[in-house]
């Protein structure tokens, strides 16, 4: 099989209302030719929920125990996707249930591998994956989420699911319970063709349009990287954003990577490599650089897997919908809303205690009090105290 020359630009960025970033991308390059015709170029993109370091710990596991999995698997490049899944399902959801501190994170993930004139594409959650093909852009996958049913079953047009109140809810994801099925599916690969990868801080802020437009025009992967980014966080950046651009040519020999360009990295990230063509290195795995995880090798070493993941009863109920943290707008809206709950009480309590004074200060302009014993049939020489009702005998 003749090994097709790819290239990408990939990177990651917090966006500009979130305090860390959950998001982790990677991707690996087989080291020798064999591994790389049969096993093909591995993409994954995962967005982390889950709050406080959770999130970002999951999409961790996800994205390191998939890149290993994977090319430990001598299966089709279809089942070796899903069962890598399966494992960093099972993993995030052990890690899950023996932290309380971690309990209820999850992860969701897209991949993509790319084998000489095809693709097989894997997902679970709201990460999504494109198509550009002679300057028309198409989904790939399709959200794992409550507004996408919506708008399949026609009860919410797809314009308003982007920004309706309950597009953070998704139906399917990784780490949440002890198994979950991705979507997997393989389409043929034509020269020229960009495939797109990211989390829903890239498409649940930019439409379809600017997306096509900006892979079109962009002069290299990594501006097309930055570009994309920085239209996200134009529109707000209310989450984390992460992009992997692959460009797919006609197999023919496959040179070295590229330098990274002087300077061509976003604010905070790390330097990173901005347009590769992937054939030698061994692994190119996320930007973040983070420490390893216990019980888990850093991307690009082995880690022991089997092909039945020992699980522990859940410690709850199995939650088949799972709902990301609220972003400050709809933090913002609750708390308007419970505001004015709260003023409605008082207001209610204020007009009662004003009746009951109104009654009282009749009562007593009267002559009559106003909660005791009628005056005329209270005996002679009893004495009266008037707002307790109370009578007492005289000697």
């Amino acid at each position: 099989m003749s090994r097709t020359r790819v290239l990408v630009g990939a990177a990651t960025d917090v966006g500009r209302a979130r305090s860390h970033n959950e998001d982790t991308y990677g991707y690996r390059i087989p080291e020798d030719a064999e591994t790389a015709d049969h096993k093909g170029y591995l993409f994954v993109v995962c967005d982390g929920m889950g709050g406080h370091a959770a999130g970002e710990v999951a999409s961790q596991i996800a994205v390191e125990t998939i890149l290993t999995t994977y090319y430990d698997e001598p299966d089709s490049p279809a089942e070796s996707l899903k069962h890598a899944i399966a494992i960093a399902n099972s993993r995030i959801f052990t890690q899950a249930s023996q932290r309380s501190e971690q309990r209820g994170m999850g992860t969701t993930a897209v991949a993509i591998v790319v084998r000489g004139d095809s693709m097989t594409v894997a997902h679970a959650g709201d990460s999504r994956a494109y198509l550009l093909r002679n300057g028309e852009l198409s989904r790939l996958t399709r959200d794992h989420s409550l507004v996408e049913e919506w708008v399949a079953k026609g009860v919410l047009p797809a314009s308003e699911a982007g920004q309706h109140p309950m597009s953070n809810v998704i139906t399917r994801a990784l780490g949440h319970a002890p198994e979950v099925t991705p979507e997997v599916q393989e389409q043929p690969l034509e020269d020229g063709d960009l495939l797109l990868l990211c989390s829903d801080g890239l498409s649940g802020r930019v439409d379809d349009q600017a997306i096509s437009g900006t892979l079109t025009t962009a002069p290299g992967l990594d501006a097309a990287v930055h570009s994309l980014i920085a239209l996200a966080n134009e529109a707000g950046g209310p989450d984390n954003i992460s992009v992997i651009v692959i460009r797919v040519e006609s197999p023919t020999a496959v040179t070295k990577p590229s330098p990274i360009p002087a300077g061509d990295t976003i604010p905070g990230e790390q330097p990173r490599a901005a347009e590769q063509t992937l054939n030698s290195d061994p692994l190119t795995a996320t930007t973040k650089m983070r420490q390893p995880l216990d019980g888990f090798a850093p991307a690009g070493q082995d880690v022991p897997t089997t092909k039945t993941a020992s699980v522990p009863p859940p410690p709850t109920a199995e939650i088949r919908v799972q709902q990301r943290p609220r972003t400050p707008a709809q933090r913002t809206t609750r708390g308007q809303r419970r505001w004015i709950v709260l003023a409605a009480a008082v207001i209610v309590v204020l007009l009662l205690i004003g009746v009951v004074a109104l009654i009282v200060l009749f009562g007593i302009v009267g002559g009559r009090p106003p909660f005791g014993p009628n005056p005329a049939l209270i005996p002679a020489g009893s004495s009266i105290i008037p707002l307790l009702g109370v009578a007492y005998s005289g000697d």
